[in-house]
């Protein structure tokens, strides 16, 4: 097992933040904007970490290994009332491909159902993000769908893969490991 820990976000985050939104593999497959470092640490500010707290569209961590810090993973447009949200995660490029992203989007499943009242997670995963759909897979995640020509990404329309995870699906792999 990867030793990793999920970091509450907070503002001093921001700067690194900030760096992994810039990196060319986030860029080839997010529908990212230039955002400056003062608007990421408001962004910040206002998100939580406290799942119990439900006044918050947005609650985020930073992922932590071995003292360092290699990306971040996020619930984002929660919807409280509907009971789902949309999943986000980013790995450093330096740390790709060591199964970290699936650790660390277990980890915050494993955390969202164990403390908050959330029935649904949805992931939206450019078709072409192959690494990001078999995390997904690989964690339960049901292809529901494809929105066609959904964002757009350096001028071009690119399609999104819609996942989504229910509580009910959902097993401690702690139980099935």
């Amino acid at each position: 097992m990867i030793p990793l820990n999920l970091i509450p976000a907070e503002p001093q985050h921001a700067r690194q933040w900030y760096l992994w939104r810039k990196d060319a593999t986030a860029l080839r497959y997010n529908p990212m904007s230039e955002v400056p470092l003062d608007l990421l640490q408001d962004r910040l500010s206002q998100s939580s970490s406290d799942l119990s707290n439900e006044t918050f569209h947005e609650y985020r961590w930073i992922i932590e290994t071995e003292g360092n810090l290699v990306g971040t993973v996020s619930l984002h447009r929660v919807s409280w009332p509907h009971l789902h949200a949309d999943l986000g995660y980013q790995i450093d490029s330096a740390y790709q491909g060591q199964r970290l992203g699936s650790c660390a989007v277990n980890m915050l499943i494993q955390k969202t159902f164990q403390e908050s009242r959330l029935n649904r997670l949805m992931a939206l995963i450019h078709s072409e993000n192959e690494a990001s759909i078999k995390i997904v897979q690989r964690l339960g995640f049901q292809h529901e769908g494809t929105l066609r020509s959904h964002f757009q990404i350096n001028g071009q329309f690119v399609n999104e893969e819609v996942y989504g995870l229910l509580r009910h699906e959902w097993q401690d792999s702690s139980v099935s490991d």
